[in-house]
């Protein structure tokens, strides 16, 4: 009988550890307003880097450089989604683009975003994040 009660006491510990775990998995937050992404915002990759830069005129500049001669630039107004958890954010207007860039974003905490790579379209976007495909981003303090 002891050994039962000393298994059932194993699994009871098992499970609370468990649990408790899985409550210190960090989630992502919803983003409430766009002023949370005004400023410039970096990542770095093996790769690749991102620097996106937000102005409060909800005007959105990207810039990814891949290699010294492989750059990439992204100028467009952002459409954000304050609604929606996780946040759905939107680019129109690219200047070298015929079809605007969908993905989702959400707040990691008070200097860390995550957010998923673009999609062309709105029904392609991602709706939620993956391990291997979102890219995190930190706050650059000017």
């Amino acid at each position: 009988m002891k050994k039962y009660i000393y298994g059932f006491y194993l699994l009871v510990v098992v499970i609370i550890a468990y649990f408790s775990s899985q409550l210190s998995i960090i989630e992502p937050k919803k983003i409430n307003s766009y002023d949370y992404l005004i400023g410039r915002w970096y990542s770095e990759d093996t790769d690749k880097k991102i620097v996106m830069e937000f102005s409060p005129d909800k005007k959105c500049q990207i810039k990814i450089f891949r290699s010294k001669s492989d750059t990439v630039f992204i100028d467009g107004e952002v459409y954000f989604d304050a609604k929606k958890q996780p946040n759905a954010f939107s680019i129109y207007k690219i200047s070298d683009m015929n079809h605007p860039l969908h993905t989702i974003i959400a707040k990691v905490d008070e200097n860390k975003l995550i957010i998923e790579k673009f999609a062309p379209k709105w029904r392609l976007r991602p709706i939620s994040f993956g391990e291997k495909t979102k890219i995190n981003l930190i706050k650059v303090e000017r």
